[in-house]
């Protein structure tokens, strides 16, 4: 182990017992205080997978930072001295206990979570010879298939929210509701174009085309006022580029941290204007670029992401007093809602699987991965917490392993794991892995189906 891994190291897990101790001990505990040591947490713990990684492109780091910012991300403004974070302020909604013991709870699971990480990324790397294990053409053809299986459903949904805001404004577009397997096909439409750009690595143009097109259409498309999964996909197209197709410089580096404001300048923006009803241009116009330029969109995502602690003091709050701990039995019973709803009995599974719904108010709060594992464990989640960071290393390793020996079906695979646990950070476990499944299974049948075909014309040529 180097100097400096062991130094950030040591530095993460003093902070950590020093944050363990003053919650122990303090007989008044200071947000201020807590803020401190949570931002200090965070710094290390991401020093610490760097320095293990030696890049910034990894699963570990984006999943963690994501985990932070969804939660914890009012502490760092209230540590900034940003009143009432913004407008966004979720301490009204709960007492000063919950609150408290919400931001606590996130830190202990986020830490624990790094430790996972951390603790896996010291395991014996294997060494990789790079073997061409898949066939470009047949990739190819994959994700051509996929992308047509995928586009009727995506055009669907697309165009049905786009005509609904064009009708009213966000919250009309809130109102489309479809089914879960309309759902579940849009997105293979995505996994096939990324399923296409990969096949496409020789040929650089091509695929750089398919991610600048992505990239604008949903850019374009958040104008109806969802966000969440254009911002997904947006990163899951720019992360696959960036790993196995092209590689970052320095003069890329500075052109995306000008697109990265941008792009925040844009969620700002439009979670501003959304549910505005009378788009006149002109003050959507200024308004866009006073959040591109007097205000900084940075602050202002943070202080609109940091809203799921909501559903945390809420978890803290009514369970077990509403509902009894689950000590994962929740994330068994998730595996049921692979299976097609056709008794109607997925949808009641369902309904209970949202543990939310045990709330009072529920419908102005989402999903939490921080939420989730109190709802489930409780005060033993940093256990769960640690297994999930010791699996998203695997997760990580299998990812760098399978773009070495060139088996970029396994890397889709994974990608498509990594962008659905993103989306849990800020929704429920069940989602994400009926999604991983039927997706999963159709890529490995439309796969298998080309290289079966082709076998079967060699034998008929002998």
């Amino acid at each position: 182990m180097k100097i400096n891994q062991l130094s950030s190291i040591f530095l993460l897990v003093v902070a950590y017992i020093i944050f363990s101790l003053y919650i122990y001990y303090s007989a008044l505990i200071d947000l201020y205080t807590i803020g401190i040591i949570s931002i200090t947490i965070l710094i290390t713990s991401l020093i610490v997978l760097f320095l293990q990684e030696k890049t910034l492109l990894s699963f570990n780091i984006i999943f963690l930072s994501m985990i932070y910012i969804f939660h914890l991300s009012h502490v760092v403004l209230i540590v900034m001295g940003i009143d009432r974070v913004l407008g966004y302020d979720q301490r009204f909604y709960t007492t000063e206990y919950y609150y408290l013991q919400a931001v606590i709870y996130s830190i202990h699971i986020y830490f624990w979570m790094s430790i996972g990480m951390i603790v896996n990324n010291f395991r014996n790397k294997s060494k990789i010879i790079a073997i061409n294990n898949t066939n470009s053409r047949r990739l190819l053809y994959t994700g051509i298939i996929l992308a047509i299986v995928g586009i009727i459903p995506r055009l669907y949904i697309d165009v049905s929210k786009i005509i609904l805001y064009i009708q009213g404004n966000y919250n009309y577009t809130r109102s489309f509701i479809t089914s879960g397997l309309i759902v579940i096909m849009a997105k293979v439409f995505y996994i096939g174009l990324l399923t296409v750009m990969i096949s496409l690595k020789r040929n650089k143009p091509m695929a750089k085309a398919i991610l600048f097109g992505v990239i604008i259409y949903n850019i374009l498309y958040m104008i109806t006022g969802s966000r969440g999964e254009s911002v997904i996909v947006i990163l899951l197209f720019f992360f696959s580029y960036y790993t196995i197709i092209d590689k970052l410089k320095v003069k890329k580096i500075i052109l995306l941290v000008f697109f990265g404001y941008f792009l925040l300048g844009v969620l700002s923006f439009i979670a501003e204007t959304r549910n505005i009803l009378d788009r006149d241009l002109d003050f959507m116009l200024k308004t866009f670029i006073s959040h591109l330029t007097s205000e900084s969109p940075i602050l202002r995502v943070l202080a609109e992401l940091g809203v799921s602690i909501k559903t945390v003091f809420y978890s803290i709050e009514f369970i077990p007093s509403v509902k009894n701990h689950t000590y994962g039995l929740n994330y068994l019973e998730s595996i049921v809602v692979i299976l097609p709803n056709i008794t109607g009995f997925i949808y009641n599974k369902v309904q209970d699987l949202t543990f939310i719904y045990n709330f009072p108010n529920h419908e102005i709060m989402g999903g939490s991965l921080v939420g989730e594992i109190y709802y489930s464990f409780g005060k033993l989640g940093f256990i769960f917490a640690f297994t999930i960071g010791f699996i998203s290393s695997s997760l990580n390793r299998i990812y760098r392993m399978s773009i070495k020996s060139q088996r970029y079906i396994q890397s889709i695979i994974t990608l498509l794991i990594f962008s659905s646990a993103l989306w849990w950070v800020r929704d429920y476990f069940y989602v994400m892995i009926r999604e991983i499944s039927w997706i999963t299974i159709l890529l490995l049948v439309v796969y298998k189906t080309f290289s079966i075909n082709r076998i079967s014309i060699i034998h008929s040529v002998r």
